[in-house]
């Protein structure tokens, strides 16, 4: 059936891949951002400003799909920032900033959608975690601070909103090759500073991960198979084989095990 779908933080990366995706199988695909394309490939896929900071650009994006379509059937959550560096020398600023966007942004979206499913009975609710929202990654303490709270927003919310119709599940994707290297902030300690040398590879190493990463198409393929689903599940991994397996492998192991994996594989 066709629906008609909201996705925020889709003009590039893992966004533009599942709205591109939704559009091209005969959805009605709302892909929302900051820095719109001039033009649209598909004939059904739609692009408006959005920024999910701003509450009265939220309103508007979303009074805008109702004006044309009075429904709105689907909304993804995929606007999101990255940001690496020791917690000590990290601003309250960026902090700010990183919350902002990765968790009230996703509040501020999901509150504006929330009536328009609770009256039509139902709907579904896409939140974008990660690998990084079931375990703490080192120097990513922040984002992964962000990315556990959306975890238990989508877990509280399932509940909550399964007597309206509504369902709701989170996606959590390890490391894919899209432009997420340049939503990241680094912060980058200095040479005096006291992690100057345990984060010497660090940062490359992220960045290698990401060029290494999955081919975004696969949550193109992911999503269709949400968004066909009649009881979609809480959660859905997605990735390569380690990285869908790792949350639970180290969750398994005593924490002394465990951590050390992690400090080994970052090399710090």
């Amino acid at each position: 059936m066709q629906k008609v779908i909201l996705i925020t933080g889709a003009t590039a990366g893992m966004g533009k891949a599942m709205a591109e995706s939704l559009a091209e199988n005969g959805h009605q695909v709302f892909a929302t951002g900051r820095n719109i394309p001039s033009e649209s490939r598909h004939p059904n896929l739609f692009y408006r400003y959005l920024d999910v900071k701003n509450n009265d650009s939220v309103k508007g994006a979303v009074s805008g799909i109702l004006e044309q379509f009075h429904r709105i059937d689907m909304l993804v959550n995929s606007a999101g920032l990255g940001l690496a560096g020791p917690l000590e020398e990290t601003p309250f600023e960026e902090i700010y900033h990183l919350f902002e966007t990765n968790f009230f942004g996703t509040i501020r979206v999901i509150k504006q959608v929330i009536p328009i499913m609770r009256k039509q009975g139902d709907g579904l609710i896409v939140n974008m975690s990660s690998i990084g929202g079931r375990i703490g990654l080192p120097f990513q303490s922040i984002y992964s601070s962000s990315k556990f709270a959306v975890e238990c927003l989508t877990e509280a919310l399932r509940i909550e909103l399964k007597p309206f119709g509504i369902n709701v599940c989170v996606i959590e994707p390890g490391d894919y090759h899209t432009n997420a290297v340049y939503n990241r902030r680094n912060v980058i300690p200095q040479k005096e500073s006291s992690y100057h040398r345990r984060l010497k590879d660090y940062f490359d190493l992220l960045d290698n991960n990401i060029a290494k990463g999955s081919n975004p198409e696969a949550l193109g393929k992911l999503i269709l198979k949400i968004a066909a689903s009649r009881r979609p599940r809480l959660r859905y991994k997605s990735g390569k084989l380690f990285e869908k397996i790792t949350p639970c492998a180290l969750n398994l192991l005593p924490n002394r095990i465990s951590e050390w994996l992690l400090a080994r594989f970052y090399k710090i």
